[in-house]
């Protein structure tokens, strides 16, 4: 998302080989899960060396309520593409992973969503199980 973090491409590199690899672990993820990659969100702003924004000079990690598909067609159209998984194919997205580097924060760590609030209980264990697994 922001020309900064480069740590993120590796990451995502990483994931992208692992997932594409032959390894029994990696061929049961596909085989039982639809992956949906986008090695990067703000090509335009990357490119011309912004920082943390698009080349319309808006921080696009900050537009998911709601898009403008002309100022953030990035988001925009990924989050549209994400409304036709679950609507018209029917798919239950089960983790949305936003990979970033840090400025401050060292190693690896989990930022979430608390939609506790609108889905209670559950919904909050559902949303700390991905980083409990992997602590």
């Amino acid at each position: 998302m922001h020309s900064g973090e480069t740590p993120a491409s590796f990451v995502f590199k990483g994931m992208l080989d692992f997932i594409l690899s032959d390894k029994k672990e990696a061929r049961l993820l596909r085989k039982l899960y639809t992956f949906v990659l986008v090695p990067c969100l703000n090509p335009d702003g990357v490119l011309c060396g912004n920082y943390r924004n698009s080349l319309a000079g808006i921080d696009l990690n900050r537009q998911w309520i709601q898009p403008c598909e002309d100022f953030q067609p990035e988001i925009y159209h990924v989050k549209n593409s994400l409304k036709k998984l679950t609507e018209t194919e029917k798919k239950q997205i089960w983790i949305y992973c936003d990979i970033h580097g840090h400025s401050k924060k060292k190693n690896s760590f989990f930022y979430g969503c608390n939609t506790a609030a609108n889905g209670g209980f559950l919904s909050w264990t559902i949303v700390r199980l991905l980083p409990r697994i992997f602590a």
